[in-house]
């Protein structure tokens, strides 16, 4: 199973995605997205341990981007989050709100 956590930094939360985020990590993810966006606020996911993201849970981040009432920023992305996105054709979407990817 996926291990999401989150962490707090300078008094905002941070999802912090593990190494592996395979197609069963969609759900898992989706559900802490929509916790955070219900909340308020920024959301800030750091991608700094990615090694591997599979389909379904980049497009689950790239919906909770494109949600209206959502700012969600990517910290320290790793190369491998940042090239499935750019595969993904996701790229411009995060450029907007992270100058790291």
């Amino acid at each position: 199973m996926t291990k999401l956590s989150i962490v707090m930094r300078d008094g905002a939360s941070v999802i912090v995605l593990p190494a592996d985020l395979p197609f069963k990590a969609a759900a898992p993810l989706r559900d802490v997205l929509v916790r955070q966006v219900e909340s308020g606020g920024a959301i800030t996911v750091d991608a700094h341990a990615v090694r591997r993201i599979s389909t379904a849970p980049a497009q689950v981040l790239a919906a909770a981007a494109k949600d209206a009432g959502c700012d969600l920023c990517v910290d320290s992305p790793s190369s491998a989050f940042s090239d499935t996105m750019a595969d993904l054709g996701l790229t411009a979407l995060f450029q907007q709100r992270t100058s790291r990817l």
